[in-house]
Order: C-alpha cells, then sequence, then structure tokens
C-alpha cells in the first residue's frame, strides 16, 4: 500500500524540519539540505508503507544516505573552492521567524561547530552529527550508515581526535555576544575599533567567503594584528559601510550587512574564555539568496 497525496503531505509538515535539521548540519547548506529532503518526500510516494516497519527511521536512513553521497560528489568542489569555505548560516530576525533557525537555536549548535565539522570526511561527519548532535546510540547510527555498531564507535572515535586539535570554543552568554557585535558595528560606524579590538584574544582567526564572486581574503588571517589590520583596511576602504542588523546566526548574535536594499554579508563570532577567537565574515552571494528574504532594516 503506497501512501496517499494527504498522507504525504501530512507526514511533510510532521518530519520536513526534523529531517532538514539533519540534513542541514551534514551537509552545511541549506539549499543542498533541502533539495535532499525533498526527494526523500518524492520518493516516500512509491514506496510500499506496508513493507515498512518504521517510516520515520526509513526516511532518517533516506536522508542520511543522500546526505552521504552528496558529500562525497561535492568534496571535490569544496576542495578547488576560491578561498575558504564557509556553511551557509540560518538566520532568525525579529522580521522573520524560521522552524529550521528556532530548532538551531533550541539545539545550540553553532556556526563555529559547522565550520568545524568541515574538519571530517563524510562518514565522520555523519556519524558525529547523528551522535554527538542528534543523540543516537551506535546502533541506530550503524543501520543509517550502513556500518557496524563497533566500527560507528571506532569512526566516532577518530572524528572526535580530529576536531579536537580545534581550538576550543564555548557558549558565551547571549548578552555578551550582542555587546560584541555592538563593539564591531560602532568601530565600522565611527573608525574607532578600540572597543572591539578590546575584547579579541591574542590568536584570533577570521574567516571571510567571498568564493571568488566577491573579494576577501583567500586565506584565513591569524591573530590579533593581522586580523585588526584586515579589518580596518576593507573598512576604510568602504566595504563595510551600510546598513546593519543585528540577528541570531545559527541561534548566537552575529549581524547582516546590507549594501542599500541588497544584502551584502553575514558576520558571526565565536569565542572562548577570553573574549572572541573566531570571526567568521560571508559575503558569497549565492550563499545569500536564502537570506535575501530578510527585508533591510529602516
Amino acid at each position: 500500500m503506497n501512501l496517499e497525496p494527504l498522507d504525504i503531505a501530512q507526514l511533510y509538515i510532521q518530519q520536513k524540519t526534523r529531517l532538514l535539521s539533519v540534513a542541514y548540519r551534514m551537509l552545511g547548506t541549506r539549499t543542498e539540505a533541502e533539495d535532499v529532503v525533498q526527494d526523500v518526500f518524492t520518493t516516500v510516494h512509491a514506496v510500499d508503507v506496508a513493507s515498512v516497519q518504521n517510516l520515520e527511521a526509513y526516511m532518517l536512513r533516506m536522508v542520511v544516505n543522500r546526505c552521504l553521497n552528496t558529500l562525497q560528489s561535492a568534496r571535490y568542489q569544496r576542495e578547488v573552492y576560491t578561498g575558504p569555505w564557509l556553511p551557509e548560516p540560518v538566520i532568525q530576525t525579529a522580521e522573520r521567524t524560521d522552524p529550521l533557525a528556532s530548532l538551531e537555536q533550541a539545539e545550540s549548535v553553532s556556526y563555529a561547530m559547522l565550520v568545524v565539522l568541515e574538519r571530517l570526511n563524510p562518514i565522520e561527519r555523519a556519524v558525529f552529527v547523528l551522535r554527538d548532535i542528534l543523540r543516537f546510540d551506535y546502533d541506530e547510527i550503524a543501520d543509517m550508515v550502513g556500518k557496524s555498531a563497533v566500527n560507528c564507535r571506532k569512526i566516532h572515535s577518530r572524528a572526535k581526535q580530529k576536531l579536537g586539535q580545534e581550538p576550543k570554543t564555548h557558549m558565551t552568554d547571549e548578552n555578551v555576544m550582542r555587546d560584541y557585535i555592538n563593539r564591531f558595528i560602532h568601530g565600522v560606524k565611527t573608525g574607532d575599533f578600540s572597543g572591539f579590538i578590546q575584547v579579541l584574544t591574542e590568536d584570533v582567526q577570521m574567516v571571510s567567503d567571498g568564493g571568488g564572486r566577491v573579494r576577501s581574503a583567500l586565506r584565513p588571517i591569524y591573530g590579533q594584528d593581522k586580523v585588526v589590520r584586515f579589518i580596518l583596511g576593507i573598512s576604510r576602504r568602504g566595504a563595510l559601510q551600510g546598513t546593519y542588523q543585528c540577528a541570531l546566526v545559527n541561534g548566537h548574535p552575529g549581524m547582516l550587512l546590507y549594501h542599500g536594499p541588497t544584502l551584502h554579508g553575514v558576520l558571526s563570532l565565536a569565542c572562548d574564555a577570553q573574549g572572541v577567537n573566531r570571526i567568521y565574515y560571508l559575503v558569497n552571494p549565492d550563499k545569500l539568496v536564502r537570506i535575501s528574504a530578510c527585508p533591510p532594516p529602516q
């Protein structure tokens, strides 16, 4: 027995956000995640549900498998990408409510974590996301990725070792992070970045992604002095001039920059106990398409 269109529609309403959340974490792009989830629901039309013991688990397994295939095919594209590759952020503003953005905030998966996940190969990323972020047990993960539970445990251990090489970030009070963002905005408006510089760690790193479409640093910038020089340089050239809107970027305070009515960039910060140790600046217009629906502040 196949599902009727009405049943599919109801299933879509019930499961879309959760499946999209899994796909987004695995792929790092909202566009690809939506394509995967849409493909799964299209496939479910032809499934004999009488032969499926757990339809939700079946759909989740399809999402994971499609994400693994997408990651495998995308690896070369990301390796030859112009400059650093940053994920597509999920944005929430006072003017825009996004179910996926709400889920991102509830599950506390930061933009910095998505960036770090790029260190992992596809199977490592799948196992790590399913285990550490979505809290599946190893038997469930094994069923989804087609490997034994013992093997999944080893893959997870290897992924943790790779991620352990990354500098630590931690959850910072939202009011503190908003203060950091406001210090940055004040610097752009006045030319005085001293307040923002005070909260940068000595080993702060800035990653900008223009994708070869917009001028940006072709390599990550390391160290407070170099990061400050870069920010001052692009500010003096007018690249940061425009209209600003505070927003939640993957559930944490960030900022949108508009040039006129056009969204030009998204700024996101990550912190450790000493202050801001990561600055992510996304200006690739191809990755801003989904966010462009956010109206610029008046």
